[in-house]
């Protein structure tokens, strides 16, 4: 099956998102820039696994797209409720630490958008190009 621009796109998004989302997770943890919802050692234990979760994830998408496989929808459905979940947690990370929840939403809310339409129009795309005529 032949890879539109879009799934080059994605493809492409994915790979800087992942590899950004592990310069930050390094930078987050090491102390190198504020730190957003690891004041809590709980959390920061579960975001690190979150963020591995994630980047695994990620990884396979990858591979999965650049090859076409048939269940490249379904690893679509996959890798965007991977990142929804960890949007979600760093918003109640914010919440728990700072004791004001406002503060997560306003920071994330535009993010999950752009997420959640991405997520929706790719599916739809993936679903289109993916039929086969019987």
């Amino acid at each position: 099956m032949k890879k539109t621009g879009f799934v080059w796109f994605m493809i492409i998004l994915t790979i800087i998102g992942t590899l950004l989302g592990i310069l930050s997770t390094i930078a987050e943890y090491t102390g190198s820039t504020p730190i957003s919802y690891t004041g809590d050692p709980t959390l920061g234990i579960i975001g690190i696994i979150l963020n591995v979760i994630t980047f695994i994830i990620s990884i396979v998408y990858v591979v999965k797209l650049y090859k076409m496989t048939p269940d490249s929808i379904k690893w679509t459905n996959i890798t965007f409720i991977s990142y929804i979940i960890v949007l979600l947690f760093s918003i109640i990370g914010i919440a728990i630490n700072t004791g004001d929840i406002s503060t997560g939403i306003i920071s994330n809310l535009p993010v999950l958008v752009i997420e959640v339409a991405l997520w929706v129009l790719f599916y739809k795309h993936l679903r289109k190009i993916m039929v086969r005529p019987v």
